[in-house]
């Protein structure tokens, strides 16, 4: 019979155990993402610039271009449209066992590699969430989720009395409505 110790060993250097006192867990954090959030807007700016650049050159010597710099400027932004989306990142946070000080970074391919059982229990759980929140279907063999029933998406005309004084200000004879179901 082996000593203790020597088993010990014996599990390390087949990788069945490790000295690793680390503890990992990965999640989902929502990160701003710029591009997506002002794109649209900043090439208006853009548009807008160009535009107010060329109204200006028109009646100006041809020698003296005025070059007319996007209004990038929050404010422009959120006016354009600009609106904040989120995007998620796959995070990992790092401690030691025992300890109440951890880590969070995005994490890497070595982390799934390094953090092998944690990265295997949550992709289960991902795939059990999803399969959760995916709606049951009708044993019809619709694919429109069985609890819904008979309600669909669909459009609603206002009619032009129904208009709101805003509206009517601006010449508008109806309002279209768009219902939808968030499930």
């Amino acid at each position: 019979m082996l000593p203790e110790k020597d088993k010990q060993e014996i599990l390390k250097t087949l990788d069945v155990i490790s000295d690793d006192t680390r503890s990992a867990e990965f999640y989902y954090h929502k990160v701003f993402d710029n591009d997506a959030s002002t794109g649209k807007a900043r090439e208006l700016a853009v548009v807008q610039a160009l535009e107010k650049e060329r109204l200006i050159n028109k009646h100006r010597n041809p020698d003296e271009k005025h070059i007319e710099d996007p209004d990038f400027s929050r404010d422009n932004l959120k006016r354009l449209g600009a609106e904040p989306i989120y995007k998620d990142v796959l995070y990992i946070k790092i401690g030691h066992w025992g300890s109440k000080d951890n880590k969070s970074r995005i994490a890497t391919e070595q982390d799934k590699i390094t953090f092998s059982e944690q990265w295997k229990q949550f992709n289960e759980k991902e795939k059990s969430n999803q399969e959760k929140s995916r709606p049951e279907t009708s044993n019809t063999g619709s694919q429109r989720p069985a609890y819904i029933g008979d309600i669909h998406q669909g459009w609603q005309t206002v009619q032009p009395n129904a208009v709101r004084p805003e509206h009517q200000a601006q010449g508008f004879s109806q309002v279209e409505f768009n219902y939808t179901i968030e499930m």
